[in-house]
């Protein structure tokens, strides 16, 4: 095997070795300035607008959580089945905070037990403490149930300060649950990073 090596400006040298394979292979640089990109790089030294290895989590709800009907409630998933960069919260304030300027795709479902009728359910993804996403809005009516309700956006986080929770509100009477993860019964909260800023 064939080795090109030049030499550092300083010191060191970087060294260019042709594959160990039968027949040519071709690199072609551009012809513009830029940085080659390894399998070192990291999200840093990634261009503008790539995902890359950008933060991304995954929690679910794994007992049952009560809440007051007629308001907006935080759901609680406690337990992280991944989160590649520790952004998610899931014992204090259980918010998602990524350290990477960029648009996030964020999904949440809710499963409610319920024991009223004539419902109005939403879910919503509030940031930095205020609603800014309602992508399920619904008004039903139905007898005991359990009611699984699924949502998805696209939101935009600074990489510093901003956070992204998730909020259910059921509107009606009788008992009310947040279901914990079983067969059949979801409380999920997940996101990662769709696009660099």
């Amino acid at each position: 095997m064939s080795s090109v090596v030049i030499a550092g400006n300083t010191s060191g040298s970087v060294t260019l070795s042709a594959p160990d394979v039968a027949g040519t292979t071709t690199l072609t640089l551009p012809s513009t300035s830029g940085t080659i990109l390894t399998s070192a790089t990291t999200q840093a030294g990634m261009p503008p607008n790539i995902a890359s290895n950008g933060p991304a989590f995954s929690a679910e709800r794994t007992t049952s959580q009560t809440f007051t009907t007629d308001t907006f409630t935080k759901v609680l998933c406690q337990n992280e089945m991944f989160d590649t960069n520790s952004n998610y919260d899931n014992a204090t304030n259980y918010r998602f905070t990524p350290t990477v300027a960029g648009y996030y795709q964020l999904n949440g479902t809710v499963t409610v037990v319920s024991t009223s009728t004539n419902n109005r359910q939403i879910i919503a993804f509030f940031k930095n403490n205020s609603q800014i996403l309602r992508p399920v809005d619904l008004r039903i009516s139905m007898g005991s149930a359990i009611t699984m309700m699924s949502a998805n956006g696209l939101l935009y986080m600074n990489g510093s300060t901003d956070y992204v929770e998730l909020f259910v509100y059921f509107s009606g009477s009788g008992t009310l649950s947040i279901a914990a993860q079983a067969a059949g019964e979801l409380t999920t909260f997940s996101g990662f990073l769709a696009r660099a800023a």
